[in-house]
C-alpha cells in the first residue's frame, strides 16, 4: 500500500487515528523498528498527530529509510512536512524502466500524476527532480535488465534519450549536487552508450570534489583531462570502453583509491599503476594489452581474470590472496614479486 493510500484511509476512516495512526504508519511502511515505535507512540498520541503534524525525528526516520525516485514522490504528495522534508533525501534511486521507454516512445500515453518521472523527455523530468534535492549524498541511475536487452532497430540507434551518460545531462545535475554527493553508481543503457564517448569522469572531477566511490557501468568513457579527485577511494568500471591510457590517466588523477575494480573494459593499451593506499585490484581487461606494470606497496588482494598482456609486472611486497584466471602465451612476458 503506497503513503498515498494510507493517507487516504486516515481521513476516511476516524477510528485509524489519533491512537492506531502510528500504528498503522509502523505496519504499512515497515521503516521504524521496536525501539524506535515505543519513543514516538506516546508523543503521537498525546500530539493527536495527522500526517501534517508528524514529529520531524518521526518524518526524518522514514525519509532516511526511502530511496527509490517514485517513492519519494509519492511521500511529497502525503502532506507539506513530508514534501518538505523530501528535499533533503539523502539517498536517490532511480531505476529507468522498460515501461519508461515505452510511456517516452508514445506521446499519446498520459502520465501518472504521483510519478517521479512522469513527463515525455525522461532526461529532463530526472534533471528537475534532482534538482529540487538540496542535499543528495548518495546517487544511483540505473537502466535496468529489461530494457538492457531489447532490440533496437537500425532506425533508432542514433537517439540518445536513453544515455544516462549524456555530458549535458551529467553536467546539469553535477554542478547542483556537487558540493555533498559522496557515491556514484550509473548503469547505462549500453544501446546507445557505448556508441558514443563520455566527458562523464572529468565532469564529475571538476564538480563533485566530495566523491568517494563511484561504479560506471556499459558506456563509453574519455578519461582525459580530468581533475585531481582527491577524495575518491573506490572506482568501479563494467563493461565499459576506455582510450589506450585509461590506466594511466586514473593512476594521475585518483591517488587515494583503495579499491579498483575493472571488469570486461575495453581499449587499454599499456599503463602503471602505482597508487599508494590501494588494497584490492580486481583487473579485468577484455583485450591484451601490450603492457601493464603493477607497483602497490599496500596491496593486499588481487584478482586477475583478464586477457594477459605482453608485458606484465607486479609488485606488491604485502600481497596475501591472489586470483589469476589469466592465460600466459609464450610472447608475453610475467614478473611477480610479493
Amino acid at each position: 500500500m503506497s503513503l498515498v493510500s494510507m493517507y487516504d484511509k486516515t481521513h476516511r476512516f476516524p477510528w485509524l487515528a489519533p491512537s492506531n495512526f502510528f500504528d498503522l504508519l509502523k505496519l504499512i511502511l515497515g521503516f521504524i523498528d521496536a525501539t524506535r515505535a515505543t519513543q514516538f507512540s506516546s508523543e503521537l498520541v498525546s500530539k493527536h498527530a495527522t500526517m501534517d503534524n508528524l514529529p520531524q525525528d518521526l518524518v526524518n526516520e522514514i525519509l532516511k529509510r526511502i530511496a527509490d525516485v517514485n517513492d519519494i514522490a509519492n511521500f511529497s504528495e502525503t502532506s507539506r512536512a513530508f514534501r518538505e522534508a523530501s528535499y533533503f533525501a539523502l539517498s536517490i534511486r532511480i531505476q529507468v524502466r522498460n515501461s519508461d521507454h515505452k510511456r517516452t516512445r508514445n506521446l499519446l500515453d498520459s502520465f501518472s500524476p504521483n510519478s517521479g518521472l512522469n513527463r515525455q523527455d525522461l532526461k529532463d523530468n530526472m534533471g528537475k527532480f534532482l534538482l529540487r534535492r538540496r542535499c543528495i549524498e548518495q546517487l544511483h541511475i540505473e537502466v535496468d535488465p529489461m530494457l538492457q536487452s531489447k532490440e533496437v532497430p537500425d532506425n533508432k540507434r542514433s537517439r540518445t534519450d536513453f544515455w544516462m551518460s549524456d555530458p549535458c545531462f551529467v553536467s546539469g545535475w553535477s554542478r547542483h549536487l556537487g558540493a555533498t554527493l559522496q557515491h556514484l553508481c550509473m548503469v547505462d543503457y549500453g544501446k546507445q552508450a557505448v556508441l558514443r564517448k563520455s566527458s562523464i569522469l572529468q565532469i564529475l572531477s571538476q564538480n563533485c570534489k566530495s566523491l568517494k566511490t563511484v561504479d560506471l557501468r556499459n558506456m563509453y568513457i574519455d578519461t582525459s583531462g580530468c581533475e585531481t579527485m582527491s577524495s575518491l577511494v573506490s572506482m568501479t568500471l563494467h563493461c565499459v570502453a576506455v582510450p589506450g591510457g585509461a590506466l594511466d590517466d586514473m593512476n594521475t588523477y585518483m591517488p587515494k583509491l583503495q579499491t579498483m575494480v575493472l571488469y570486461g573494459v575495453v581499449g587499454v593499451e599499456r599503463g602503471h599503476l602505482t597508487f599508494s593506499e590501494m588494497k584490492f585490484l580486481s583487473l579485468g581487461l577484455s583485450n591484451p594489452a601490450e603492457a601493464v606494470f603493477i607497483n602497490l606497496p599496500k596491496l593486499e588482494k588481487l584478482q586477475l581474470k583478464m586477457k594477459c598482456p605482453r608485458e606484465l609486472e607486479i609488485v606488491a611486497p604485502r600481497l596475501k590472496p591472489y586470483s589469476f584466471n589469466l592465460e600466459v602465451p609464450e610472447q608475453s612476458k610475467v614478473h611477480i614479486r610479493y
